[in-house]
């Protein structure tokens, strides 16, 4: 039971990362082996959408490959395989669940739903001494007012969804979700912090950040039982790098 409320947590940490809602609330719009972040550049001119930067899932992976943790890991990058059959998963595990308040259950749906032609890649990073796990997942669209539609969704999802119940196969987990006021080096910066209470009874804690820049977005999420203070601070220096090389 125990292993199986661990999986459910991670996987719903992944379906976070790749609607690219920086935790704090989850949007998507397809499903598909690419996903969405969310921002609020709101309105591109027909001209530099045309301009925009496009993304391959390897041109991703390998800017991710050249990047570090706070702590001075490697990132490791996450096959794409992988990364479509933890989504998969989740989906399958989330479809089961039943989430209250009912309106909640968009965190579920949509966070699980990834918008066709888009592209992304993750890595991650764990910290045995923190228990920690810290990922970042990238996230390329085609068009910049995609960005700006599933952050204003992913806004109103975190205002009507503050606290939410989860229970799937005879277990519960509780949920809050908080804003968390960021600034990266993005045209638009956001970020949340969730916490979840297991049916163990421990707690623990996602925290997230996301900047977005054209049509790109990183989103950088630590998940651990007791996050170290600096944590905020060490996942915008990640989203800036990451913008950065893009």
């Amino acid at each position: 039971m125990r292993r199986n409320t661990g999986t459910y947590t991670m996987l719903l940490a992944l379906g976070v990362f790749l609607a690219g809602c920086g935790g704090g609330s989850t949007t998507g719009t397809s499903t598909d082996s690419t996903s969405q972040p969310e921002s609020p550049s709101s309105s591109a001119s027909p001209a530099e959408t045309a301009e925009a930067k496009e993304y391959t899932n390897a041109e991703l992976r390998e800017l991710i490959s050249t990047m570090k943790d706070v702590q001075g890991q490697d990132l490791t990058v996450v096959p794409a395989d992988q990364l479509d059959q933890a989504l998969a998963v989740t989906q399958n595990l989330l479809a089961k669940a039943t989430i209250t308040p009912e309106a909640c259950s968009v965190f579920a749906t949509e966070s699980t739903q990834v918008p066709e032609g888009s592209s992304y890649a993750a890595g991650v990073s764990q910290s045995a001494q923190q228990k920690t796990l810290t990922t970042i997942t990238l996230i390329a669209v085609k068009d910049p007012q995609v960005i700006a539609d599933e952050l204003e969704k992913s806004q109103r999802t975190v205002d009507q969804c503050s606290s939410f119940t989860t229970k799937i196969d005879g277990q519960t987990i509780e949920s809050k979700i908080e804003p968390l006021e960021v600034q990266t080096d993005g045209e638009n910066s956001f970020g949340s912090v969730i916490t979840q209470t297991l049916p163990n009874g421990k707690t623990q804690t996602m925290m997230s950040v996301a900047g977005t820049e054209g049509v790109l977005a990183a989103t950088t999420v630590k998940i651990g039982t007791d996050l170290p203070a600096g944590t905020e601070s060490e996942l915008v220096q990640l989203v800036n790098e990451a913008l950065a090389k893009g």
